[in-house]
């Protein structure tokens, strides 16, 4: 079974492999179209619900393609209940957003949502409505299933140009695996978060992840945090105490004994859009955070196939060598 799906925001000149299972294509270069058979009549209510949603053999002509490969199998209840097959378009929806998070990863920024691709399965004035062609290769029966479920858009902006994009990052199904997928979830969350507050937020979600995912220490103490990335960002003792400094500011202590950043927000209840005192220095704020990030994140990612005891044998190290 394959699923395709039409992709908002998204230029792309060239079929763009992200893995074995998911390629975008530009738009009318998916060498299947042809093979797409949209009903001629409608019957059933949940055909009929899909057909009015605006979702359309014309859409997937005209827009790029996201055709995402796997052993999907239906339920067989699909065609017969419209809340079923919009069950199902979420769950390929969720799959194929998973595996773009790495495209996020190397070329999104938390400062620049303009960057942002759209979600998959909307296209240019969806409104909100996605869709989705199930087609059987077996059979080379196709299913069209469109429809409304809560689902973001983006407005500022045109989006992100894939041309000569390559990943740098294979998901893989293991523990090391499953840190980083969790941690590119956030990262996604803290890009498309409406508010600077919620950005950040999300920022210090994915900074404790990052510290300790599964919680060895059993500690959610922000010196722990900020201890533990450190190790990550500083190449010698004095670079060290520097970017231990600036994550107290990020964390519950700041400069002189102010309360940090999340103090004030998480404890204090403070907007960090009233706390910067301006449009650059928030801009600057992300930019650093999302540098701290993707260091941390692509140090993590080169212990992909071993376990996460390893990561942290490494840190204690670095944590020797530089105190």
């Amino acid at each position: 079974m394959i699923a395709i799906l039409p992709i908002s925001r998204c230029l792309v000149e060239e079929a763009v492999e992200i893995c074995n299972t998911l390629t975008i294509f530009p738009p009318g270069e998916w060498e299947g179209l042809h093979l797409l058979n949209e009903p001629v009549s409608i019957s059933g209510l949940a055909a009929f619900s899909s057909s009015v949603s605006g979702f359309s053999i014309e859409v997937i002509e005209q827009n790029a393609l996201v055709v995402y490969r796997n052993d999907l199998k239906p339920s067989r209840k699909m065609g017969l209940s419209h809340p079923d097959d919009l069950f199902v378009l979420r769950q390929v929806v969720a799959e194929c957003e998973l595996l773009l998070d790495v495209a996020r990863f190397d070329m999104c920024q938390l400062d620049l949502p303009e960057t942002l691709f759209g979600r998959v399965g909307t296209w240019p004035g969806s409104d909100g409505t996605s869709g989705c062609v199930f087609f059987d290769e077996e059979t080379t029966g196709s299913q069209f299933v469109g429809g409304r479920y809560l689902v973001s858009t983006f407005t500022a902006g045109i989006g992100l140009d894939f041309f000569g994009y390559r990943p740098s990052y294979q998901h893989r199904f293991d523990e090391i695996g499953s840190v980083i997928k969790q941690s590119l979830v956030i990262l996604r969350h803290a890009l498309e978060a409406s508010d600077i507050t919620s950005k950040y937020l999300h920022c210090v979600r994915l900074f404790e992840v990052l510290a300790d995912p599964f919680q060895l220490e059993k500690s959610n103490k922000w010196e722990h945090v900020r201890t533990k990335l450190c190790s990550h960002l500083a190449t010698d003792k004095v670079g060290y105490l520097q970017i231990s400094e600036r994550f107290k500011y990020f964390g519950n202590v700041g400069f002189g004994g102010e309360r940090g950043l999340r103090e004030r927000v998480i404890h204090h209840g403070e907007l960090l859009e009233n706390i910067l005192l301006s449009e650059m220095d928030i801009k600057l704020l992300f930019r650093e955070i999302q540098k701290y990030i993707h260091k941390v994140l692509s140090d993590v990612m080169k212990f992909d196939g071993t376990s996460w005891q390893q990561v942290c044998e490494w840190r204690e190290q670095q944590i020797t060598y530089l105190k």
